[in-house]
This record gives structure tokens, C-alpha cells and sequence, in this order.
């Protein structure tokens, strides 16, 4: 009966009247589902507000997959709007330039790209999903990398399925070995966080037990690979992780582990109904429990932060509570509504190939089909139209070459795609070509000499494709800054001559002179009405090396801009040395710049606002949101 449910809940949306959470009371109960409305879309609006002007959401050490995992659930709220949609496409980007390393973080990236577009990405999400199945460990899970755990395990289980939905190939056997894992996990239906550890189980571990289990048996079921007994101690062991789930439900705590993971606990929680398809764990309706609980707990900016908690475990737990309210474990069609309108391709009769696209600025090519006149004249002997053999694949873009990439001329055309992942640097018309050497059957002689045959050029005619919502380049050149900024590390010591707000026995306040070197952009130092030399100072207790000096104007957020004074230049003295000017941009998101003759040694920064435009809040005082030093390689 569980494996009917799972093959249903694969394939058919939820039943929306659970979703409403109207089985437990029915008609008195319809307010729940507009209070869930109205909580997500305000946690939606708490992620919009806190994300971050280079596109990530602030995490330690600006982990992607915590920008990811916020992406997810952003895009899962499905707000409607150009901020909305603004912000997943910075995001995105920011998400290019930040290496995906570790298996959360690589998970998070392919689920949040597979939701974003599956086909748009599908070239990304197949190297990531590389990355993943790589670092598998010979016993079947995963680590940091390194060692093995459950929780470490479950996000690659979630990335590969991701993965899968989108059309990348992942071998049976890494689905079977994490299966493999998973059980060593668990005792008496209840799972532990390592094996052997099922005595000790905890609601957050038995649902990522149970779930990756669910998991582990649909996407062996959908490669065929799923025999009598296979399916039999899948059955088995999710109905045991049900009725430990049942017999300890709670949707206040992390059962076993009390406060601890409790938010992470509930999106596992909403996995496993989800993805077995049921509605009642024991004799609770999760879903409706759950959500009663998630609206009465959400703050009042939005976040779910229970006291005490950082601001980095405020951004997990409202990305979980988001993926409960919104149900998120579903099939993914991978094409977002957004996306979904971007797409082209040539179809035109006797075009010989016809070649696909589909994206934004960040575009996705590839051959989608021969037409079959073309396959039969060039197919091998044996091959029954399947095409020709390809020694090299060219993309052009304009006119003008764009990539060359390597055929498999072992195999016929039908196998491959040749996809190619470009970034366009300007909006409008784009021509896009493809253009094939395809080596014909070989043919054999009087003698019986095999002779390969000539190779011959075959190409695609033209697709037009529309690019829209291109990051401008200043902005492109700014993602990477972050990664670069060698201030944070170095510890410094900062003073101001004045802080806006502050008391004094709080000169630090929400605008003090620490916030200039936080490396958030979100964060500003203000200085206070009337400084007329407003000034910051930095101090490094060890010095800084470096040839290039950022400085950012203070940005509201959310952004109204002009709010905050604007600088239009900053003297620059650097180890006590004559000031030097470094003028500001009249776009107050874009960095003023100053690059030194040559890399200097760094101790001491002192950097002074002696002009700038009032801002339009009360005061407008000016102000820095950060104070940055590179090396470049020169």
C-alpha cells in the first residue's frame, strides 16, 4: 500500500483540502489556510529584505548553500513581481561565482537551479550531480566530505532526485549503496545520525531516514532496477519510520533532540508525508498540525527565530518553515513560470537539425532532434536512423564562434546533445547557430579495405533568441568582490568620528563603524548629524597587502535609494601618508575604486567623507557599507 502512495505522491499533486488543513475540523478550520497564505508571504518578504546586494544571503563563512537553500524556498512562495524575480536572478548569479564545495551546499545548488529551470541549468546541475555522486563514500553516504552521516546524506539523496527530475543520469548503484547507508542508520524504525546509532534516535534523523529511503526506492522504480524482495524491505522500513514518527510526533520540538534542529526537523517531517503520499503520521495530520504551529510562531519581521537564535539560524529556519507551509517536495517540472517563457527552437521543415534554447542572460543550447531525412542519408550501417557519427560540434553566436566541443564518434547522433551554457553580455536579438562535422558510414572497397568516409559539414539554420534582465556589467565585475575582500580575516580594529544613534555607552549601535567591515554590504556605518569630516579609521593588528581599495556608499535596505547621504568622494590616507581622492559613483550601488601603483603593506586606513548629497530619510547622514582591500594579479 506505501509503495501505491509513493508512486502516486511522485506523480500527482497533493490533495489541496489537506494543504488547507481542513480535516481537523473542517469549515472551522478554512482560516488556517489564509493564515498560511499570509505567512508566506511574508517569510517570502523577510528573505527579499535580507538578501544580501551581491544576490547571497548572509551565512559564516558565505556558505552558497545557504544563498541556495534561500533561493529554494523563495522561488517555491511563488511570489509575482520584478523584485521577486529580480532577486532570483541575483542570486543565481552570485551563485556562478561562488564554488559550490561540501555536499550541502552542492545539493542546495541543484535543487534551487532545478526549481529556478531545469532545462536553463541542466548542463550546471549535470556537473554538480557529478561532483555528488564522486564524493559518495565506499559505504554509500555522504560526509562534509569525509566520513558519513545521515543528515550529510539526505541533501545528497535530495540533490541527486533533484538532479534525476531534471534529466541528468545517475548510476542504480549509487542508489542502492545510499540505501545501503541509510539502514545502518536505524534500529526498531527509529534513526540515528550515524550507524548504529538507531537507538538514539531523533525525529530530525527519522525523517531524513525515512524519507531518503522513500527516495532511494522511486528513483530505483524508475530506472527498473526494482526487484520483489527490494521493494519488500522498502515497504517494510517505511512503514516502521511512519509508526515511530506517529508514536512521537510533535510539531513543537525536534522529538529526541528537543529545540535542537527544530525547523530542519519539520521540512524532514513534510518530506516523508509528501513523499509517501500520507496524510496522518499515528493519528496526526501533520500537515495541518504542523502549519497551526508555524503561524502562531512566525515573528513579526516575517522570520521564524525563536529566542536567542543568530541571524544565520533565523535564515535556515524560515527557509524550512517556508518549504513546510509551501508543501515543497514534489515532482519539479524544472521550468518556473518565469522561465518557462523563455524558450526557443528551430522546428522548420528541411531544417536538417534543430537545435533548442532556453534561459535568461545565463542561456542553455543544445541539439534537441535530426530531422529524419538527414539521419537515414547519414546513419551507419545497422543503426536504423539513428544519424551519423560526430567528430566536432561548433556553436556560433552572432556570427562568431562561441565554443567547440568534442564529438563521440564511437556512438550515433541520438546520444548526444552537445549543450552549451552562455552568458550573454548585452539584451536583445542574439543569432545562434550549430554546425556539425559528421563523419558518414565507412565504406569497403573491392578488396575488402574498410575506407572511413568524407567528413562533411551539416549545419542548423538560424534561431533568433531574445535576452532580457541582463546584469549590467559593473554589477557582473562586483559578484566575486565578496570572495576577495581580504578585510574580514584580517581583523581590524575600527573607530568613527561619529556614529548616528549612538549612545554613549553603545557606540557600536545598528550604524556603528564596525559595520563598515563586517563584509555584508547590507550593513553601514552612518555618522551623526552635524560631523562635518565625518572619518573612519581602520587598523589591521597585523598588516594588509594589497593594491586595490573598494569603498561602498551606505545602501538602504530594503533599497530606497538616496535615502542615506551619498559620498561623492573619500579621502584615502593610507599608514598616515598624503590623502589621495577617490571619487564615487553617482550610482550609489556602485563601488568607488582606487588602485595603487603598486601592492603596499597595510596597517592603518583613514578614510574621510568631505562631500556628499543628503540623503531623503531623517537625518541622511553619509556613511560607508564597506571598506574592502584585493590583491589583483598583476
Amino acid at each position: 500500500m506505501l509503495r501505491a502512495l509513493l508512486c502516486l505522491a511522485l506523480a500527482l499533486p497533493l490533495d489541496p483540502a489537506a494543504a488547507r488543513g481542513e480535516k481537523e475540523g473542517g469549515a472551522a478550520d478554512a482560516p488556517l489556510g489564509e493564515r498560511v497564505d499570509a505567512a508566506i508571504q511574508r517569510g517570502a518578504t523577510f528573505l527579499l529584505e535580507t538578501q544580501e546586494q551581491d544576490g547571497s544571503w548572509e551565512y559564516g563563512h558565505h556558505s552558497p548553500g545557504a544563498t541556495a537553500l534561500a533561493l529554494y524556498a523563495l522561488l517555491h512562495a511563488n511570489l509575482a513581481g520584478e523584485e521577486a524575480d529580480a532577486a532570483a536572478d541575483a542570486a543565481i548569479a552570485y551563485l556562478a561565482t561562488a564554488r559550490a564545495a561540501g555536499t550541502y551546499s552542492t545539493a542546495l545548488v541543484i535543487m534551487a537551479l532545478a526549481k529556478a529551470g531545469a532545462e536553463e541549468h541542466q548542463v550546471w546541475i549535470d556537473e554538480l550531480a557529478g561532483q555528488l555522486v564522486e564524493t559518495q563514500a565506499p559505504g554509500g553516504g555522504w560526509g562534509y566530505p569525509g566520513g558519513e552521516d545521515l543528515s550529510n546524506t539526505q541533501y545528497a539523496a535530495l540533490g541527486l532526485r533533484a538532479a534525476v527530475l531534471a534529466g541528468v543520469h545517475v548510476p542504480d548503484e549509487v542508489w542502492s549503496g545510499l540505501a545501503g547507508m541509510v539502514r545502518a542508520c536505524g534500529g526498531r524504525g527509529g534513526y540515528g545520525y550515524t550507524r548504529g546509532s538507531g537507538a538514539g534516535a531523533r525525529g530530525s534523523m527519522t525523517a531524513a531516514g525515512v524519507g531518503t529511503l522513500a527516495i532511494c526506492q522511486a528513483m530505483l522504480a524508475r530506472a527498473g532496477a526494482l526487484e520483489g524482495s527490494a521493494a519488500a524491505d522498502f515497504e517494510r522500513d517505511a512503514k516502521r519510520g511512519v509508526e515511530w514518527l506517529g508514536r512521537t510526533f510533535d510539531v513543537e520540538s525536534n522529538p529526541g533532540g528537543g529545540k535542537g534542529w527544530h525547523y530542519y526537523y519539520l521540512y524532514g517531517l513534510e518530506r516523508v508525508g509528501s513523499l509517501l503520499g500520507v496524510q496522518d503520521l499515528g493519528e496526526h495530520d501533520w500537515y495541518a498540525r504542523g502549519a497551526q504551529y508555524l503561524v502562531q510562531a512566525q515573528g513579526s519581521d516575517g522570520s521564524w527565530s525563536p529566542g536567542g537564535h543568530s541571524a544565520q539560524s533565523q535564515l535556515l529556519d524560515s527557509a524550512f518553515a517556508l518549504l513546510f507551509l509551501r508543501r515543497a517536495t514534489r515532482v519539479e517540472t524544472g521550468i518556473g513560470s518565469k522561465q518557462a517563457q523563455r524558450a526557443w527552437s528551430t522546428e522548420a521543415e528541411g531544417a536538417g537539425l534543430f537545435v533548442s534554447a532556453t534561459g535568461g542572460q545565463q542561456m542553455t543550447l543544445w541539439l534537441a532532434g535530426v530531422e529524419r531525412s538527414l539521419a537515414q542519408e547519414l546513419e551507419w550501417p545497422g543503426q536504423g536512423g539513428r544519424g551519423p557519427h560526430v567528430d566536432q560540434a561548433r556553436w556560433f553566436i552572432d556570427g562568431r564562434l562561441a565554443a567547440i566541443l568534442p564529438g563521440d564518434d564511437s556512438v550515433p547522433l541520438d546520444l548526444q546533445r552537445f549543450p552549451l551554457r552562455h552568458t550573454f553580455e548585452r539584451e536583445g536579438s542574439h543569432v545562434v547557430r550549430l554546425a556539425l562535422e559528421v563523419l558518414p558510414p565507412p565504406r569497403t572497397d573491392r578488396s575488402g579495405t574498410l575506407w572511413p568516409g568524407l567528413t562533411r559539414r551539416v549545419e542548423s539554420p538560424d534561431l533568433v533568441v531574445e535576452v532580457r534582465d541582463v546584469i549590467p556589467a559593473w554589477r557582473s565585475a562586483q559578484l566575486g568582490d565578496r570572495a576577495r575582500n581580504l578585510v574580514p580575516a584580517a581583523q581590524p580594529k575600527v573607530h568613527a568620528s561619529s556614529v548616528l544613534g549612538a549612545s554613549r555607552r553603545d557606540l557600536d549601535a545598528a550604524y556603528g563603524a564596525a559595520r563598515a567591515v563586517d563584509g555584508r554590504l547590507r550593513s553601514s556605518w552612518l555618522a551623526a548629524p552635524g560631523d562635518e569630516r565625518p572619518t573612519l579609521t581602520v587598523s589591521f593588528p597585523r598588516a594588509v597587502r594589497a593594491d586595490v581599495i573598494l569603498v561602498s556608499s551606505a545602501v538602504s535596505v530594503p533599497h530606497r535609494p538616496g535615502w542615506f547621504g551619498r559620498p561623492l568622494e573619500v579621502l584615502v590616507s593610507i599608514d598616515n601618508g598624503p590623502d589621495e581622492v577617490l571619487r564615487m559613483h553617482a550610482d550609489e550601488r556602485r563601488k568607488g575604486r582606487l588602485e595603487l601603483d603598486e601592492p603596499r603593506t597595510i596597517r592603518r586606513l583613514e578614510l574621510t567623507i568631505p562631500l556628499w548629497a543628503p540623503g531623503t530619510g531623517k537625518p541622511g547622514s553619509p556613511g560607508l557599507a564597506e571598506v574592502e582591500l584585493q590583491l589583483s594579479d598583476r
